[in-house]
């Protein structure tokens, strides 16, 4: 028997990019069979479309997300393509709520912005909305182009060799 590390791997981001959240689920999953049975480690990853589940109680439905995910996430994907999102009763949207309370756990949250041609039909007030989050966050994030890129980023390489709060 094999002792395998799981890491849990949020994808966040607003609804404008689906095919963004399905190539980089398609991408851990490639991780996986690429790098688990050498490295002991396997990354699980968690999409509120297919993790989450109606659950009446306090709070919002973003509260409820936050409890069934970001709460179980060891890892942030957060990605962004020419929306911020809608807001919540607490942050600026649902995916900046999810990196709020994942920064506040101590989780590390790996910003992607996509960079490619802005669709004729956006929204030009969520843009600008984006545009100004993304000029105040603090740290190191990066840009995306296609959804290929998303498959070769070089932040999948690192899993398992940084301080980590689950090590």
């Amino acid at each position: 028997m094999k002792n395998v590390r799981m890491y849990t791997v949020m994808v966040a981001s607003p609804s404008d990019i689906p095919q963004a959240r399905q190539t980089l689920k398609e991408a851990i999953h490639a991780w996986n069979s690429a790098n688990t049975f050498h490295r002991n480690i396997i990354l699980l990853p968690l999409l509120w479309e297919h993790d989450s589940i109606p659950l009446l109680g306090d709070g919002d439905g973003q509260d409820v997300i936050n409890q069934q995910l970001v709460d179980r996430a060891d890892i942030i994907f957060a990605l962004f393509g020419s929306r911020l999102g809608q807001p919540t009763s607490k942050a600026l949207s649902g995916t900046v709520a999810e990196m709020q309370k994942a920064h506040e756990a101590g989780r590390p949250i790996h910003p992607f912005f996509y960079k490619g041609d802005i669709p004729q039909d956006a929204d030009l007030e969520q843009l600008q909305k984006l545009r100004d989050f993304k000029k105040n966050l603090g740290g190191l994030h990066a840009d995306f182009v296609n959804n290929q890129e998303l498959t070769t980023m070089e932040a999948y390489s690192k899993v398992g060799t940084h301080p980590h709060p689950t090590n």
